[in-house]
């Protein structure tokens, strides 16, 4: 799926062994699809959200249904996955569903540490490490990793009615969103 949708991503995953790559590329395919869900918007996205939901919870407690929960229950077998991190993902990815504003830089960290910043705290266990000073790692370049996102879509986002720079930040620089 990497690969396909030619990610960066895919090129490191070259760089780990067979059991870690195969743990990571089942976790970006499920976090891909749960993204994937809100693209349609209004409640087919939300009732798309939810089935990943049902999915992960299945991963935890029963039988996945698709193949891609199952590749991901294999991972979170293999590499003790907390539940935690992808609730945090699947929260973050429903804001995108009800926010398309953020009023503070504070807000659209709290949002990015949903969205990334908990992609590095599942991914630092597939890599083998997970102790404090790995997951305060985790945690700042998710969120470096996500604002460069942000910046590199700007105009994209914007002409979905997106702004995800900071009102109170357009406001001090006297920048208006129809400028973006």
């Amino acid at each position: 799926m990497a690969r396909k949708s030619k990610s960066n991503f895919f090129l490191s995953f070259l760089f780990l062994k067979e059991k870690q790559r195969d743990a990571i590329s089942s976790v970006y395919a499920f976090l891909h699809a749960a993204d994937d869900a809100v693209d349609l918007g209004g409640t087919a996205a939300r009732d798309n959200l939810d089935i990943w939901r049902k999915e992960l919870d299945l991963c935890y407690e029963g039988e996945p249904r698709t193949a891609t929960g199952q590749n991901l229950k294999e991972a979170i077998s293999s590499f003790q996955l907390s539940k935690e991190p992808f609730l945090r993902i699947l929260a973050g990815i429903e804001m995108d569903l009800s926010c398309n504003r953020y009023e503070t830089f504070e807000d659209l960290a709290a949002y990015c540490d949903l969205v990334a910043g908990a992609v590095g705290l599942v991914c630092i266990k597939i890599f083998g490490r997970d102790d404090e000073p790995g997951r305060d790692y985790a945690l700042h370049l998710g969120r470096a990793l996500q604002l460069t996102n942000i910046l590199r879509d700007l105009g994209e986002d914007a002409g979905a009615g997106k702004i995800y720079l900071p009102q109170e930040d357009l406001g001090r620089f006297g920048v208006p969103e129809r400028e973006i």
